[in-house]
Formats: structure tokens, C-alpha cells, sequence
């Protein structure tokens, strides 16, 4: 079984260091374990890349390909299947208006992965 390389967009990178920092002020020891879980969840993505669902194309546009979803713990990772790679592009608290982060953007932000 082949596996996938994972990459991050720096959005993804902001994201996860924003909950991890304000769940490390609250408590410190299920901040590690939030973490360590995130890892563990994206790690299956390199398996099965296509586990995730599809997000309505009629939400958003992306020259990058079909954007997919899954859900983890209070947060949904939103990533791009490409060739040989997965694509981490967000990682969103589920309380946070997704329709209107849509709308705002036609796409969610997106920059070249360093």
C-alpha cells in the first residue's frame, strides 16, 4: 500500500498552532493530547487520502481540485487530494460560521505550501 505525503498550507499551520496555543492555556496536558490526536487523524489520510467527504463544489471554486472534509474532535480538517500528496489547507473549529468563511472567500484562503 502506497502512502501519501502530507503537506501543510501555512493557513493550516495558523490554524492548529491557534487552537493548540489556546487550548495549552487552559490546560496544558489535553492541549498535548489534542495534538497528538490531530497527528494521528492526518496520519490516516496518508493511507486513505480519499476517506474524507467532498465539499459541495457549489460552495466553492479551486483550481487546485475537489476539496474534501473530516471531521476531528470539535474541528473539521479541510484538505486537496493531489497527485501524490495531501494537501492540509485549513483546520477549523466547528463553531466557527463555515458558510460565511465560504461566501467570504469563495474558497478558503490558500497559499503555495512552503
Amino acid at each position: 500500500m502506497t502512502q501519501t505525503t502530507v503537506r501543510y498550507t501555512s493557513a493550516a499551520e495558523i490554524d492548529i498552532d491557534g487552537a493548540f496555543s489556546y487550548l495549552v492555556q487552559h490546560n496544558p496536558t489535553a492541549a498535548k493530547k489534542w495534538l497528538d490526536a490531530l497527528d494521528k487523524r492526518i496520519a490516516q489520510l496518508r493511507i486513505f487520502p480519499l476517506m474524507g467527504a467532498l465539499v459541495d463544489p457549489a460552495l466553492l471554486r479551486s483550481t487546485l481540485g475537489e476539496l474534501r472534509y473530516l471531521p476531528f474532535d470539535n474541528y473539521i480538517i479541510f484538505y486537496f487530494v493531489l497527485e501524490n500528496e495531501v494537501l492540509i489547507n485549513n483546520v477549523l473549529h466547528t463553531k466557527r460560521d463555515l458558510q460565511a468563511l465560504f461566501a467570504l472567500y469563495h474558497i478558503l484562503p490558500y497559499e503555495e505550501p512552503r
